[in-house]
């Protein structure tokens, strides 16, 4: 979710947050202390259920949707091709369509398709449904465009003591005394560090 997040803010993409399952009640508690950090950063969170509610999910989701093209990212499992078929009458009938093409039989998605909302002939809105993943590489990222893509770094950036600071290890770092004092999450810092790293091994 957070590499997600990170490649949004850098390419200007609005992200919202979709909690689906909210029927699975056991897990609910955790899924919802899971997203809570990102809703603290101004990550909008819908919660739904594709299965138990599936009206008061599109009445959720659509208006997300109208005019826009929104792509449905996220781990296997996650429900994303429940929620297009809700959306798109017709979805389902052309993944079993392609799967059967393909002699693959499995429902999980495998490619990426495109899908027009029903009134697409007014708003051009569309949904992308696209395979789970277990890797989100970030690689093409710079560091300047990094630390910006972070958005709890950006009142903190240009007052670090040294110009290239790269808010790791430095002293004097406005990011880093903002992650001692709790204004940035020690877990999103450590992204932040693990993406620089990543970023610096495709250049040997």
């Amino acid at each position: 979710m957070s590499r997600s997040l990170v490649a949004c803010e850098a390419a200007g993409i609005e992200a919202h947050l979709i909690l689906n399952k909210t029927d699975v009640t056991d897990l609910l508690p955790r899924a919802r202390q899971r997203v809570l950090p990102y809703a603290a950063l101004g990550y909008p969170v819908h919660e739904v259920s594709a299965t138990a509610e599936p009206e008061q999910t599109v009445a959720t989701l659509k208006p997300l949707l109208d005019g826009q093209r929104s792509i449905f990212i996220g781990q296997s499992g996650m429900g994303k091709s429940s929620l297009i078929n809700l959306l798109v009458p017709d979805a389902d009938i052309a993944v079993r369509e392609i799967s059967a093409a393909l002699d693959t039989g499995k429902h999980t998605t495998t490619f990426t398709r495109l899908y027009w909302l029903d009134d697409a002939l007014d708003n051009r809105a569309a949904i992308i449904d696209s395979p789970g993943f277990q890797e989100f590489g970030l690689y093409h990222l710079s560091e300047g465009m990094l630390e910006r893509a972070f958005i709890e770094f950006k009142p903190f950036l240009g007052g670090c003591k040294y110009y290239n600071c790269r808010h790791l290890a430095e002293p004097q770092c406005a990011v880093l005394d903002a992650v001692s004092d709790g204004r940035i999450a020690r877990m999103r810092h450590e992204l932040y560090g693990q993406l620089l790293h990543e970023s610096a091994q495709t250049l040997y």
